[in-house]
C-alpha cells in the first residue's frame, strides 16, 4: 500500500503500510504539520528539564489483555486494506481503532459507573489528549452501525480510506504511549 494522507481531519505521522505474508510493517514516512490531535509525548521540558507525567509503559509492563486488543487491531488493520469494497474498508478500520481505544482504557484507574459507557467517552474521559481521536472516531460509529445493518451504499471510497488512514495512526499513537513497537508481527495476509 502506499502513503495515505490524512487531510486537515487527523494529525500525526502519515503512515505507510504493507503486508507480506509472515507479517506486516507500518512505517512513519512524513509527520503532518496540524497538531491539534498531536498526543503528549514524554520529552523534557526546556524550562524546568523534569518529564511530563504522561509516560509510555515498557513492554514488560504492557498487560495480556493490551497485547491481545492491538494484535485485533491489527488484524483489523489487514482486513481493511485488502477490503476491495468501500464499506468493509471502513468497518474493518473503524473495528481497528475500536480495539486500540480499548487497549488504552486498562492503564486507566478503575471507576465505578451506573452504565455502560461507549469506549469512545471513556477514552476521552482517561486519556484527555486522545480526545480528538475519540471523537473522530465517535463520529462514525453510527455509519459503522448502518453498514454492519447491511446499509452498504453509506459509506464512500473517500470516507473509507480517511478511516483506514486515521485508525493507523490512531494505532500508532496506542503503541507509542505503551511503549511498543510500530511493527506488526504475525499478521498473515489473506487469499
Amino acid at each position: 500500500m502506499g502513503s495515505r494522507g490524512l487531510g486537515s481531519h487527523v494529525a500525526g505521522p502519515v503512515v505507510r503500510t504493507t503486508a507480506t505474508a509472515a507479517t506486516a510493517t507500518r512505517t512513519p514516512t512524513a509527520p503532518s504539520t496540524t497538531t491539534a490531535m498531536r498526543t503528549a509525548t514524554p520529552t523534557r521540558t526546556r524550562a524546568t528539564g523534569a518529564t511530563p507525567a504522561v509516560r509510555p509503559a515498557r513492554p514488560a509492563a504492557v498487560p495480556p489483555s493490551v497485547l491481545e486488543l492491538l494484535r485485533r487491531s491489527d488484524e483489523e488493520l489487514v482486513a481493511a486494506q485488502l477490503a476491495q469494497d468501500a464499506h468493509d474498508r471502513f468497518r474493518h478500520g473503524h473495528l481497528a481503532a475500536l480495539r486500540a481505544a480499548a487497549a488504552v482504557l486498562p492503564a486507566a484507574p478503575a471507576r465505578r459507573r451506573s452504565r455502560p459507557r461507549p469506549v469512545w467517552e471513556q477514552l476521552a474521559d482517561v486519556a484527555p489528549e486522545l480526545a480528538p481521536w475519540a471523537a473522530l472516531f465517535a463520529d462514525g460509529a453510527a455509519l459503522r452501525a448502518a453498514v454492519e445493518a447491511g446499509r452498504t451504499d453509506v459509506v464512500t471510497a473517500e470516507r473509507a480510506e480517511r478511516t483506514l488512514a486515521a485508525a493507523e495512526d490512531f494505532q500508532d499513537l496506542v503503541r507509542e504511549r505503551w511503549g511498543l513497537p510500530l511493527t506488526l508481527v504475525g499478521v498473515a495476509r489473506a487469499g
